[in-house]
């Protein structure tokens, strides 16, 4: 782009300016055109250097642009074209309509639409008339063409008077005949288009000549074609043997008769060709190994009259015979009856099946004496074997008892015990329900020496009368545990599963134990007057 130098002199001071010339793209918002009319885009572009315009459409199937600005349209819609230029952007709306707004072309039935019916229509040189419902037919000669209709007078419901419609085209092409292939010619298939236009597809290669096997007589063969209409036949040629003694012909299979040549009657080779024919040697009998006439000795089988039988029928030869018996157990040979003696086969002692022939035997088993036993059952083993005889449950006296009373086998139990404790003046417990035995047994627990009941299990223990009326502490009251009011010492208690029984006041222990000494001084006294006595003597 050309630039221009502004100079501006301001206090004597220079100052260098750049410009830019002027640049502008001037379009029209709307453009109309019709179906495959092609139109030049008008515009005005104001620059003083030379700028590349780059058109663009926004749907193809409405409306097509060149790079060089001509519009062309393409179905009956609206689309935005638009155009570019040194970064500037500008746009307009192309407007396509039908051609003629009153023609429809079928191409499946080859007609045109629309026409007024029976009116009149030029097109070309000729005039054509519109049928009842309105239609032309297609010619041929019109496809794939542009052709120019109008009314012999004028359109009315048209856009003019004269309208190019392109009749668009595309052959269809239709099975016209079929050329069968011949010996020597190809075949195809030729298609024919309602416009005349043919072609022929589906080449067939030729089919070369379909020769007969060969036909022959005594000295040449010769084969010949097999198709209709065509004599074809291939030059006759002789037969032809690889030797005097082949009498095969190597290309027709012709036959004849040969004799071959051999060196006695018991030589199997021809000593011309490769030829072997069977030959029967002579022998005395069935028995005898050596040929009379050439000494070849021959594997002989003797002829019994069993598998059994020792000594041949024929010659008298004699051989070991081996008897055949069903297995190692069987004690008849199938064959002649021969007698064996057999021993059967067993896994074990305890084992009543032979191995190989499947018999029973009667067995008694080496059972131990001391019970076996699992998780749910005791029984007794056979000592070899491991068979389990007997097999009985674990009895118990209850669910509580661990031990079995046939087999003393331990198991683990879970007690069932109730909600409430039981206690003595100690300790507290649990109880099983089933078995009454005692568990957890656990000294009680009190706040502190003043507290009489345990936290545990409720029992109530027997207090001092003065640990509760001292003057010293006051009266006892531990979170309403226990009642505020003063109690003597004979208002004491003991409590045991909710039954009260008498408290034994301090008064008689005290008058129990003077006794019980009292008591204890006199025997003392008895004693050591008799120890004096017989010091004395």
């Amino acid at each position: 782009m050309k630039k221009l130098i502004c100079v501006l002199s301001i206090f004597d001071v220079f100052i260098a300016v750049k410009c830019m010339a002027a640049f502008d793209l001037i379009l029209n918002n709307e453009i109309f055109i019709t179906v495959y009319e092609t139109k030049k885009v008008p515009y005005s572009l104001i620059s003083l250097d030379d700028i590349k315009i780059t058109w663009s459409t926004e749907n193809t199937e409405i409306a097509t642009i060149t790079s060089k600005g001509t519009l062309k349209g393409q179905n009956v819609g609206k689309t935005k074209i638009t155009a570019s230029a040194n970064g500037v952007f500008k746009n307009f709306i192309v407007f396509v309509k039908e051609s003629i707004p009153c023609l429809d072309i079928n191409y499946n039935s080859n007609t045109i639409f629309g026409f007024d019916p029976l009116s009149e229509y030029l097109i070309g040189n000729k005039i054509y008339l519109s049928d009842s419902d309105g239609k032309i037919n297609i010619q041929n000669e019109w496809l794939g063409k542009t052709v120019e209709i109008s009314k012999k007078n004028s359109i009315e419901e048209c856009s003019s008077d004269k309208v190019s419609l392109f009749i668009e085209h595309t052959h269809n092409f239709f099975l016209f005949k079929t050329v069968t292939p011949t010996c020597l010619e190809k075949g195809y298939d030729s298609y024919k288009c309602i416009c005349g236009e043919t072609k022929e597809a589906n080449y067939k290669s030729s089919l070369n000549h379909h020769l007969s096997n060969f036909l022959y007589d005594d000295k040449t063969h010769y084969q010949k074609c097999l198709r209709d209409n065509c004599d074809y036949t291939t030059a006759k040629n002789y037969h032809t043997f690889d030797n005097s003694c082949d009498n095969t012909c190597d290309i027709c299979g012709f036959k004849r008769t040969v004799e071959h040549k051999f060196d006695n009657k018991c030589d199997s080779d021809c000593n011309i060709c490769e030829y072997k024919r069977t030959v029967y040697h002579e022998f005395d009998n069935d028995c005898d190994e050596i040929c009379n006439n050439c000494k070849l000795k021959r594997t002989v089988l003797h002829t019994f009259d069993n598998d059994c039988d020792t000594v041949c029928n024929i010659c008298n030869s004699k051989r070991v015979a081996i008897h055949n018996f069903d297995n190692e157990c069987d004690e008849t040979c199938n064959i002649c009856g021969y007698k064996r003696k057999t021993e059967h086969k067993y896994e074990n002692l305890c084992d009543d099946t032979c191995n190989i022939c499947q018999q029973k035997r009667n067995i008694v088993h080496s059972i131990s004496k001391i019970y076996s036993m699992d998780e749910t059952s005791h029984f007794f083993e056979c000592k070899i074997c491991s068979k389990i005889f007997n097999k009985e449950d674990h009895i118990f006296d209850n669910s509580c008892d661990t031990t079995c009373n046939i087999c003393k086998f331990k198991r683990n139990v879970t007690h069932s015990f109730a909600d409430e404790y039981f206690y003595n003046a100690k300790f507290h417990y649990n109880v099983c329900t089933v078995c009454k035995k005692k568990f957890n047994k656990t000294p009680h627990t009190y706040d502190d020496k003043y507290d009489s009941v345990c936290n545990i299990c409720g029992f109530t223990r027997k207090l001092k009368a003065n640990a509760v009326t001292s003057n010293n502490f006051g009266s006892y009251n531990k979170a309403n545990k226990k009642s505020d009011n003063k109690v003597s010492e004979k208002e004491f208690y003991y409590n045991k599963n909710k039954i009260n029984y008498p408290i034994v006041f301090i008064g008689v222990f005290t008058v129990i134990v003077l006794l019980v000494l009292l008591f204890v001084f006199k025997e003392c006294k008895k004693g050591c007057k008799n120890h004096i006595g017989k010091k004395q003597n």
